[in-house]
């Protein structure tokens, strides 16, 4: 909902207003009425039953997806045929375990589409191999229950001229545009309901609050509104995620460290929140870590040999002590020291962090540093380009022979400065940005414009990648020396047009 309130407000507002699913009476699931049509709707769950792309956040909490055997009485790539009575749907797939506590599941979605009485039903049916319907057995982990359906169905005719002209009105995008103010006619209601609970938890209340957790449910009704909603305005341009760093593999080794360093939850000892540090910190080791292994040779015992990184601004140090308790060497560096350093370094020897006041003009790193980390280091992330093109001084550790060779680039822009330590005055920019972002006018996009046109002007090749962290501000920026000498007077210019 965020990305779409920088769109029109009156296409917009009028339509997520009514997000707001309630319980059903006397049944488990969730209720919505809504504006849009079958045809709109329909092609929503499509997505949710045919496109992996699409579908595999929802899926994320519980399990990864691939696809086992597709079948179907007619093809979803062709285009919806309202003078067909009904339409009946089937796919089988299989969801593969993140760990190897839980079995596989087999997956069954059969949806049935009567177009002539406008309603449609899409049950989603979980079974483990040999599992038998009827069984005591417990359902699967993913999503706690046998089967869920989604439902469409038109409400009672109204003779309101509105309801009429929307229902006609959103069988095709974009949608019309609605004046400030205006309160739109529900036309239909979507839902959610719960089906084939295993017969101890449906004799058991308690048991059937706590194993069909209603908040997932919820969620998956909020996202098909709001999934359908989008393609009524018109589509919007999905997040690109996992661009360097492989979704099913990232999420195993995050999954692996968080149990790893879970401690550091019970144990934090800075005013901060741990929910939020720990976790995006671990995510970032996660995602780094693989990517250094994918960098230097697909090897870890290789990367651990080659990386020497140097986390600028690391604030707390919590990234330079996870990345050195997983093997790799560097340090981490900030103007002040903080209360939790004495903790890493008796934890971890190895752990080198230093308080310094990093002087920008005259700053330079060691000569092995092979990756440069700027994770939300403020006033230091426009600097940090510049930074790895100075000579250098002498090397901390002996990581590679060529130490000539310009670092990677790890940055992660949160507040917005520029590089006189002032805010950010936003500028009109062609740099190229995530295509998500391409239309947007926040300030957000012309700050990662501003940094890549830095590492840009530095003979750095830029690269986006969405992380999966618990932040707002989630684009990083992975740069790679593209081996041509940085042209100080596009520096200058960059610099000029953003004075």
């Amino acid at each position: 909902m965020g990305k779409q309130k920088k769109q029109l407000k009156n296409r917009v507002d009028p339509y997520f207003m009514m997000l707001n699913p309630q319980p059903i009476a006397s049944a488990h699931g969730y209720v919505q009425d809504v504006v849009f049509s079958l045809p709109l709707f329909h092609q929503t769950m499509l997505k949710w039953m045919d496109d992996p792309s699409e579908i595999q956040h929802i899926y994320s909490q519980f399990a990864t997806f691939s696809l086992d055997a597709t079948s179907s009485t007619s093809s979803s790539s062709s285009p919806v045929d309202p003078t067909t009575q009904n339409e009946h749907l089937t796919r089988r797939r299989t969801l593969m375990p993140k760990g190897p506590d839980f079995p596989h599941v087999c997956e069954q979605i059969e949806a049935i589409i009567d177009w002539s009485a406008n309603t449609a039903s899409y049950t989603f049916s979980y079974a483990r191999p040999a599992l038998a319907p009827e069984s005591d057995a417990p359902p699967p982990n993913y999503f706690q229950v046998q089967s869920f359906t989604f439902r469409y169905a038109p409400l009672s005719p109204t003779a309101s001229d509105l309801s009429t002209a929307l229902q006609a009105a959103t069988s095709t995008h974009p949608a019309p545009a609605i004046a400030p103010g205006t309160q739109l006619v529900p036309t239909a209601r979507i839902s959610i309901h719960l089906n084939h609970l295993p017969p101890t938890t449906r004799r058991n209340p308690a048991a059937l609050r706590a194993v069909s957790k209603p908040y997932v449910y919820e969620d998956l009704l909020r996202r098909a509104y709001k999934w359908t909603v989008h393609a009524m305005l018109g589509g919007y341009t999905p997040v690109a995620k996992d661009v360097l760093v492989a979704r099913d593999v990232f999420a195993a080794h995050y999954k692996a460290l968080k149990k790893k360093y879970a401690y550091l939850l019970t144990s934090w000892t800075e005013s901060t929140d741990p929910q939020k540090f720990v976790y995006e910190d671990v995510a970032l080791t996660a995602y780094l870590t693989l990517l250094w292994v994918a960098t230097h040779g697909q090897s870890e015992a290789q990367a651990k040999r080659e990386v020497v990184f140097a986390d600028l601004g690391c604030g707390n140090g919590l990234l330079t002590y996870l990345l050195t308790m997983e093997g790799y060497r560097g340090y981490g560096v900030d103007i002040r020291a903080r209360k939790i350093w004495p903790r890493w370094r008796e934890e971890c020897p190895q752990v080198v962090l230093v308080e310094s006041t990093l002087d920008l003009q005259t700053y330079a790193l060691p000569a092995d540093v092979t990756w440069v980390i700027g994770n939300h280091a403020d006033e230091l992330c426009p600097w940090i380009a510049e930074l790895a093109m100075r000579p250098r001084t002498a090397p901390i550790a002996t990581a590679h022979d060529d130490t000539s060779i310009a670092p990677h680039l790890f940055v992660l822009p949160c507040c917005f400065y520029n590089r006189e330590g002032n805010l950010f005055a936003p500028k009109a920019s062609s740099f190229p940005v995530p295509q998500h972002l391409e239309a947007a006018g926040s300030r957000y996009k012309r700050y990662l414009q501003y940094i890549g046109e830095l590492c840009d002007a530095m003979g750095f090749d830029v690269t986006y990648d969405a992380l999966r962290i618990p932040s707002t501000k989630n684009q990083a920026l992975i740069c790679k020396f593209r081996g041509v000498a940085p042209k100080s007077e596009q520096l200058q210019v960059t610099e000029d047009a953003t004075a």
